[in-house]
């Protein structure tokens, strides 16, 4: 959960946690563990519901230009893939209501939107890939941004072990 989560009171799947720290302070506690897993060659990190006011007071990590590209992405150096922790959350729900948040979230610096059944309903992921796409189209969202986005994602996935699949026995489904 980039940038850190340790020091919260709030559960991000009911709330949005506030952290009141400054940048030194964060770069001396909570981002110590990121940097030491970017030196031993993350390949991908989960961004975390979480707002940080006194660093950026108007973005949650998981739609901050400042958290995600200057401080991971620049400063720590991570060439990896960023994914957000699922937008059905309490913490951001209501963010993702609206039409241009993937988009937001995507010109932040994040690569993957997760979703998942239990906290949202999962026909709102066809609302946001049209919301998406027509963002791309107008120009709203820089193109080339969404490029090196795929290219990062298309990394991981070729780096990935394929399995092969198996059907399972017919056994398997009998009451």
């Amino acid at each position: 959960h980039f940038p850190g989560h340790g020091d919260t009171n709030v559960d991000s799947h009911y709330g949005l946690p506030v952290v009141e720290l400054g940048l030194e302070e964060l770069r001396r506690r909570e981002l110590l563990p990121f940097a030491a897993m970017v030196r031993a060659g993350a390949r991908i990190i989960m961004s975390a519901h979480i707002i940080y006011p006194w660093i950026d007071p108007l973005h949650p990590a998981t739609i901050s230009r400042l958290f995600l590209t200057d401080i991971l992405r620049n400063e720590l150096g991570f060439g990896g893939v960023i994914t957000s922790d699922d937008i059905g959350m309490g913490a951001v729900s209501a963010l993702f209501e609206k039409p241009d948040a993937a988009a937001i979230t995507l010109q932040a610096g994040c690569d993957l939107i997760m979703m998942s059944a239990h906290w949202t309903d999962t026909n709102r992921c066809i609302g946001l890939a049209q919301s998406l796409l027509d963002s791309l189209n107008s120009g709203a969202l820089n193109y080339g941004l969404f490029e090196a986005s795929q290219n990062r994602i298309e990394r991981l996935l070729s780096e990935a072990p394929v399995h092969s699949v198996e059907a399972l026995p017919d056994s398997v489904f009998v009451a």
